[in-house]
């Protein structure tokens, strides 16, 4: 189940752009969520979804085939919102570059949506296994492998050098921007470093590790 849902997991932004003008969709997603971050995801049914976003639940099941469905799309949408993971051009700077990635993708993981949907995942993980590889396929691996592809640009630029293999490194750039920064707020703690230091010194490791050599 999980990974056929996933499968369908390549919606883009654009289609999201487009369908969020069909006001009931939209709306199914927007109640969905709210429920989701509020009640959990077992506690909520599809009756409950239809009620709040004042549609019938055929209505519901018109658009999302099951309730994992539509959980799995309300994670889309959330990731689908998060635009800093453009491709760059050839010849761009690889430090402005993986800074703008950095700031966009620590603002999107310390948003209230995304970390509401996180806690709700860590919740319901025991209870709902098929539920976590839907949450991690339809987001964070998506975001991985748009970084990595991003990442395999620069180098095919000669902007990085010395990467073989693109997601690994993604894999340990997120890694570093989801430190005791990010795990602070998400816990309710106040930071003890700043968003801004945490991505100067994942840009710096880097930089340092791959950046051009010169001379």
């Amino acid at each position: 189940m999980a990974k056929n849902l996933a499968a369908t997991a390549s919606l883009d932004g654009q289609l999201f752009s487009k369908r969020r003008s069909l006001g009931k969709w939209g709306a199914i997603l927007d109640a969905a969520e709210t429920l989701f971050l509020d009640a959990g995801y077992v506690s909520t049914c599809m009756e409950q979804i239809a009620a709040r976003a004042r549609v019938s639940k055929v209505t519901v099941y018109s658009y999302f085939s099951c309730k994992a469905d539509l959980f799995a799309t309300v994670v889309r949408r959330q990731c689908a919102s998060f635009n800093g993971l453009a491709c760059p051009d050839e010849g761009q700077d690889a430090r402005a570059v993986l800074t703008l990635w950095a700031e966009r993708l620590m603002a999107f993981m310390m948003s209230p949506g995304a970390m509401g949907l996180y806690r709700v995942m860590t919740s319901e993980a025991l209870r709902c296994p098929d539920l976590v590889g839907i949450f991690f396929e339809s987001g964070p691996a998506s975001i991985k492998a748009n970084l990595a592809e991003g990442i395999r640009r620069l180098v095919l630029s000669g902007a990085l050098e010395g990467i073989d293999a693109p997601d690994l490194i993604a894999g340990q750039y997120i890694g570093m921007l989801c430190g005791e920064t990010y795990q602070r707020s998400l816990l309710g703690l106040p930071g003890e470093r700043s968003v801004e230091a945490t991505v100067e010194g994942a840009v710096e490791t880097i930089m340092r590790a791959y950046g051009p050599r010169r001379g």
